[in-house]
């Protein structure tokens, strides 16, 4: 990889990071408040918290960061969260694989 790609490799991480530590506050409260709505993306929408799906969330990724499936574990993770977000359509990068 050349060294002016990193840039858009650890800009897509830092994104992918930032956005399952906001999703993993928000479901951390929603299980306090014992409701059941952990799972409901309008929980996390109308705080302006994108919703990350279960494969898509960073304990999945890190539980496999040492293995050679990383790459499409980040790919995956990057395509579940367009489809579950409407602003994030075509937006997010999906080359960790290569």
């Amino acid at each position: 990889m050349d060294a002016s790609e990193y840039k858009n490799v650890v800009l897509g991480l830092i994104f992918l990071k930032y956005i399952s530590d906001k999703f993993e506050q928000r479901y951390q409260e929603l299980v306090d408040e014992g409701e059941g709505f952990e799972e409901d993306r309008d929980e996390y929408t109308y705080k302006n918290i994108f919703f990350v799906p279960p494969q898509a969330r960073w304990s999945v990724i890190a539980g496999v960061a040492h293995t050679p499936e990383v790459g499409k574990a980040i790919d995956n993770a990057m395509r579940l969260i367009e489809a579950e977000n409407d602003k994030l359509k075509n937006i997010l990068p999906k080359d960790f694989a290569r």
